[in-house]
């Protein structure tokens, strides 16, 4: 059995089947595993937690335990990434995967001295490659769509460690030449994000929120 819309078929499973459940993909792929169920798409990591509850359970972590990743929970952050959206699918970004320590220090160094960044057992820096997007829009694809290229993949890497019970958190405060040194990253390739992940060692509070008609505008800004 094969299912050609994966979304719908991993709810309709968990309705008829209730011990699927928190929305963990590994529940999921266990489920299509164990009843010999053609596992749907290449990579695809079946999703029944709702998507709005995912991104409200995300949390900025700054402490992390020593122990590493599975290999196959980065191929899975990695495969989300590859999934962002990009303009015109140029698809700018790349990843650089840092595990050994002496990176990961430097790494600190280069972001204003961030300890948790090497607390984390793996950190992805995710990159613009800046000439695959302007090669068809100029100068606006290499200084925004490629940096909106890149957050979007950033965003995705973040909710798949959520959902992978993992904690992570967004980097942008670092100085950029450093990175770029550290890395060995050649002309063109821009650091855009620092992202530590691993298993957090504390929860995190919700932080507040602004009320979403403090920050809605109907028709022109400034009109409520």
């Amino acid at each position: 059995m094969s299912f050609t819309r994966p979304i719908i078929s991993l709810v309709a499973i968990s309705t008829k089947h209730s011990n699927i459940k928190g929305g963990s993909w590994k529940i999921a792929k266990d489920f299509f595993n164990n009843n010999s169920i053609d596992y749907p798409l290449a990579g695809f990591q079946g999703v029944i937690m709702s998507i709005l509850s995912l991104i409200q359970k995300r949390r900025s972590i700054r402490s992390f335990e020593p122990t590493s990743l599975q290999d196959d929970d980065i191929k899975t952050l990695l495969e989300a990434a590859r999934w962002a959206p990009s303009a015109g699918n140029k698809q700018p970004v790349e990843i650089v995967i840092v595990k050994s320590e002496s990176q990961k220090r430097k790494l600190v160094g280069a972001a204003l001295g961030q300890e948790f960044i090497a607390m984390a057992p793996t950190v992805l820096v995710v990159c613009a490659n800046l000439e695959r997007s302007s090669s068809r829009y100029g100068t606006r694809g290499s200084s925004l769509y490629a940096i909106q290229d890149a957050a979007a993949a950033t965003q995705n890497i973040l909710l798949t460690a959520t959902d992978l019970g993992l904690g992570s958190i967004w980097v942008g405060a670092f100085d950029e030449e450093k990175v770029t040194e550290v890395l060995k990253l050649p002309s063109g390739i821009r650091p855009l994000s620092i992202v530590p992940i691993g298993m957090s060692t504390k929860e995190s509070i919700a932080p507040p929120r602004r009320a979403i008609d403090e920050f809605t505008h109907n028709d022109y800004f400034g009109k409520s």
